[in-house]
């Protein structure tokens, strides 16, 4: 999989060049160095030892002098691998949502919401220092993929099977928006995820079965989300077999997980997405919009800062990723 400049501005023939044409012009590229940080020292002897309130207290100042992007679309490159990409971050302001676009996105929220039943959320170690973190789908296990127990919530989904099963039925409408994201966001990585699927024979994470044949859009095994303030240490995802995840960050109401409406009071204090080696970052408290990613996730450090969150709205992130 090339994970060059030049592949994520190959053009394709057909309708889609003028399309990625575009695309192409509307982006900002950045070159950032990469000089090796330890936000958080004390991760270097145990990385996961939840940080202490001063050791976060000490951070925040450290992290505010990153370059933080705020607005259209970038593509950052490595300073000394200049054909390497880190990350490409696209953001879309609230209001410049379209009906259908606001429209997908609840539709994924509302039925993320609604997994929340049937999920155990992972609240310890260096993967989740706070907030929540819930994964949905499978996992694999030994030469073989099962659905992800160590994530389900057997006792509500014996208690519930019905419901379960019309919300499983329900998958493949959000899980088609999201992968219908990552691939307009990053084509050549949505490409590469999706062959890895079929080359593996792994199910996607909308399918109860493992023998359902791959759909359109059927890029990732398993579907993360995290809420309430969710932070964690940085870290590569070591385990990731792709080279590039994607993850989605959108303000939600807690009650339903519906998007937030323009007129609504919605503030973060603090929060934010950093890559420590290399300097920059995606501010939360900064952005009342749809924030999308791609990026090297096994290959770059990074981390989320914890955030304030209003009591009656969260910043949801949910993740794309292919691991073993």
């Amino acid at each position: 999989m090339p994970t060059t400049r030049e592949a994520y501005l190959k053009h394709q023939s057909g309708e889609n060049r003028q399309k990625r044409h575009q695309n192409d012009q509307n982006s900002e590229w950045s070159i950032r160095k990469y000089a090796k940080f330890e936000l958080f020292p004390h991760t270097i002897k145990n990385s996961k030892h939840k940080p202490t309130q001063a050791q976060v207290a000490r951070a925040y100042p450290i992290a505010k002098g990153f370059k933080y992007f705020e607005h259209g679309k970038f593509v950052i490159l490595d300073g000394d691998k200049k054909d390497k990409i880190i990350a490409i971050i696209q953001f879309t302001p609230l209001e410049n949502l379209t009906p259908k676009q606001a429209a997908d996105l609840n539709i994924v929220t509302m039925f993320v919401h609604k997994c929340k039943k049937f999920v155990n959320s992972i609240s310890s170690g260096s993967c989740c220092w706070g907030g929540k973190m819930c994964a949905f789908g499978w996992q694999k296990f030994m030469d073989a993929y099962k659905l992800a127990g160590i994530y389900l919530n057997e006792a509500n989904i014996q208690a519930h099977k019905e419901e379960y099963k019309a919300l499983m039925n329900s998958f493949s409408q959000p899980s088609g928006i999201l992968g219908k994201m990552f691939q307009d966001m990053a084509n050549v990585s949505f490409e590469q995820s999706c062959e890895l699927m079929k080359t593996n024979s792994i199910p996607a994470f909308k399918y109860l079965h493992h023998q359902e044949t791959l759909g359109q859009y059927d890029c990732s095994p398993h579907l993360k989300f995290t809420t309430n303030g969710f932070y964690n240490s940085p870290h590569c995802n070591n385990k990731d077999i792709q080279d590039f995840d994607f993850v989605v960050s959108l303000p939600t109401n807690i009650s339903d997980s519906t998007l937030i409406k323009t007129s609504d009071r919605y503030t973060i204090n603090c929060g934010g997405f950093v890559f420590p080696d290399y300097g920059f970052g995606i501010d939360f408290s900064e952005q009342i919009g749809i924030i999308q990613m791609v990026w090297a996730a096994k290959n770059v450090r990074h981390c989320t800062l914890p955030a304030l969150e209003s009591p009656s709205h969260t910043c949801m992130g949910m993740s794309l990723q292919i691991n073993t």
